[in-house]
C-alpha cells in the first residue's frame, strides 16, 4: 500500500454539514468517512461496473463481426 496523500475538493456547505453529522454518528473524522466512501465507489467501479461494460463491449463486437461477415458474403 502506498503512502497517504491529501485530496481536496469543493462541496456546498449544506452537504459538508450533513457529511460531518454522518462522520460524528460513526465516530470517525470527516476525512476518514470521505476516504471510505471514495474507496467503496472505486471498488464498485472495478468489481461491478467495469465487468458489465466489458461484457456489453464484447457483445457489441461479436454482433458487429457477425454483421460484417454477412455483408462480405452478399
Amino acid at each position: 500500500m502506498g503512502r497517504y496523500v491529501r485530496v481536496a475538493f469543493k462541496m456546498n456547505e449544506e452537504r459538508k454539514d450533513e457529511l460531518q453529522e454522518y462522520a460524528e454518528s460513526y465516530g470517525v473524522t470527516m476525512s476518514s468517512l470521505c476516504s471510505l466512501i471514495i474507496g467503496q465507489w472505486l471498488h464498485n467501479q472495478k468489481k461491478l461496473v467495469l465487468p458489465i461494460v466489458e461484457t456489453i463491449g464484447d457483445t457489441i463486437n461479436k454482433q458487429l463481426k457477425t454483421e460484417m461477415e454477412g455483408q462480405n458474403r452478399a
